[in-house]
């Protein structure tokens, strides 16, 4: 991250302040590609792997395509 840090640090530490939820953090629109992208990034991927938010059976209909396109795995 090194120079980018503070970016990411600023929305983390707002966000904190804030008493927002990882769910709130998770549904924030940031700007892609950017270095605070990875925040969002990581708030989603908590969400799912927790199992935080039930997802309406539409949008579990549409697998893989919930996801950002940089969240998606070549492999």
């Amino acid at each position: 991250m090194g120079e980018q840090a503070l970016e990411i640090l600023q929305l983390v530490a707002t966000s904190i302040a804030a008493g927002m939820q990882i769910e709130q953090l998770g549904e924030i629109e940031l700007a892609y590609p950017t270095f605070t992208a990875i925040v969002g990034l990581a708030a989603r991927w908590i969400i799912r792997e927790l199992g935080i938010v039930p997802l309406a059976p539409q949008v579990q209909s549409l697998g893989r395509a919930y996801i950002a396109e940089w969240e998606r795995s070549e492999a």
